[in-house]
């Protein structure tokens, strides 16, 4: 028991942070996009991952990575509509790839956006 909560206070810190889930070795573009949107530069990262999708020698794995940074770097810099087009195509890919560890973080990611809906009074 003291070791599993050892382990625990160890690692908590680094999910509190806001750091990346996500290793930098298994997942380059998102570690780099991260890092990006981290030191407040998501515009950057949108950039970059913009870059990804549209090479043509990227493979599935990274244009999936660069859908989910272009989600995430889309919503911090306020633009909810603009993310989840790349959250949904996130999700797909990763769906046909089995991708779970990005499938998860797009699904959560997705589920965080929140748009206004107006209505008009009856």
């Amino acid at each position: 028991m003291k070791t599993y909560l050892f382990i625990i206070a160890l690692f908590v810190p680094l999910f509190l942070n806001g750091q990346s889930s996500f290793n930098s070795a298994s997942y380059p573009i998102i570690a780099k996009g991260d890092n990006w949107i981290n030191q407040g530069f998501p515009d950057s990262a949108l950039i970059y991952a913009k870059e990804v999708i549209t090479n043509e020698k990227s493979n599935g794995f990274n244009k999936n990575q660069a859908y989910y940074i272009a989600g995430k770097s889309s919503l911090e810099l306020g633009e909810a509509d603009n993310a989840i087009p790349f959250f949904y195509k996130s999700i797909a890919l990763a769906e046909k790839n089995k991708h779970q560890k990005i499938l998860l973080h797009s699904k959560i990611a997705l589920s965080k956006v929140t748009i206004p809906i107006y209505t008009q009074p009856l």
